[in-house]
């Protein structure tokens, strides 16, 4: 399957997941993609430093990769709220593997106001279900929860060259 990049939304300095900074960080990125309705898909490519056993990954990162990728989906639309999760179920299928670039792809059922739900999967470059989740997040604004707001130095746009497309399968 093709998708259609049509934007990336921002990085961390010092996030687990998207951190640049941060030197254990798995330093995924997120593309927005062209849809009815949009969603994102995340991109990953683990190391050591989020192994389990041996040239496996850990399944805490597996569930925070999907938490994040499912938490940013709330930007898609609004880049000044953020999901907070409240409630997150995660199914691990295959062994995941490190070293190779990985896919969690979402896709939002319920939006409101105050609250959105949805699910994701993560598949490796041939399509193959590894992970899937579901969750429960609160919509937020970014000040409510960014201690001391956010700045160019912890939440940026990361320049580095954005995909016209991804290609899974």
């Amino acid at each position: 399957m093709k998708y259609k990049v049509l934007d990336k939304q921002n990085s961390s300095s010092d996030c687990m997941i998207c951190g640049l900074k941060n030197p254990f960080s798995a330093r995924m990125k997120f593309y927005i993609c062209e849809g009815e309705p949009k969603f994102l898909i995340g991109v990953i490519n683990a190391s050591d430093h989020h192994q389990s056993y041996p040239n496996r990954m850990h399944g805490g990162m597996i569930s925070a990769v999907l938490d994040e990728t499912l938490g940013r989906a709330a930007q898609i639309d609004d880049t000044g709220i953020w999901g907070v999760t409240i409630e997150l179920k995660v199914i691990f299928r295959k062994p995941v593997p490190l070293h190779e670039d990985l896919y969690c792809i979402t896709n939002l059922e319920h939006v409101n106001h105050r609250m959105f739900s949805g699910t994701a999967k993560l598949v490796d470059r041939k399509g193959a279900v590894l992970a899937t989740a579901e969750g429960k997040y609160a919509r937020l604004s970014t000040d409510s929860i960014a201690v001391g707001g956010l700045s160019p130095d912890n939440w940026f746009y990361d320049d580095t060259t954005v995909p016209e497309y991804i290609e899974i399968g």
